[in-house]
């Protein structure tokens, strides 16, 4: 057709740093970086020109980098397809991010090994907001266990997904087992022991 195929590393470089909410970045075989799109700039702090070259062990934790966890990644990476990670990482500044990850082996159309993929996820608001809820839920419960009082919690169907001891005592129910039954149905209508 007389056209010209466009080039492909251009628009491989566009196509990974138009995906800006996650960090993506290869390796090669030795986990040096060869490769790194513009939200890994974002999220770790480094530029790409600076960050080429170096190995991928920068970007985790001394605590990682002293039981080798780059390796240990990459090496399941390559025995299982794939390596799976929840793990704190470290921007070019030096503080810590807490990042959802999978590393993947990169590998020529013929098998040969050429280096490893890395994909990343900034979920550091996710997981204070979850260590909120853990330590709201923690006083909670240290509250409620001590009170004389019964207090339920409901989901929208009156099913308990809370109550605390003295709730099971007044009820006549052993600790835990009015989780999961209608509030009504086991409260109004019966007690354990008929």
């Amino acid at each position: 057709t007389g056209r010209r195929a466009a080039d492909p590393i251009p628009h491989r470089q566009a196509i990974l740093d138009s995906t800006t909410r996650f960090a993506i970045l290869g390796t090669d075989r030795d986990g040096v970086v060869t490769d790194w799109n513009a939200g890994a700039a974002r999220l770790f702090g480094w530029p790409a020109a600076a960050i080429r070259g170096r190995g991928i062990a920068c970007l985790f934790t001394p605590e990682d980098r002293a039981i080798d966890r780059p390796g240990i990644e990459m090496r399941l990476a390559l025995e299982q397809g794939r390596a799976e990670d929840e793990r704190w990482h470290l921007r070019k500044d030096g503080t810590r991010f807490w990042a959802s990850g999978e590393m993947m082996p990169l590998r020529s159309p013929e098998g040969a090994d050429l280096g490893f993929l890395k994909i990343l996820r900034d979920r550091t608001a996710q997981r204070q907001a979850d260590e909120a809820l853990r330590k709201q839920t923690a006083l909670l419960q240290t509250v409620t266990d001590h009170l004389s009082e019964a207090v339920f919690r409901l989901n929208e169907d009156d099913v308990v997904i809370f109550a605390n001891p003295a709730a099971e005592a007044m009820l006549g129910w052993p600790r835990g087992s009015l989780i999961g039954r209608n509030l009504h149905d086991t409260a109004h209508h019966h007690h354990p022991d008929g």
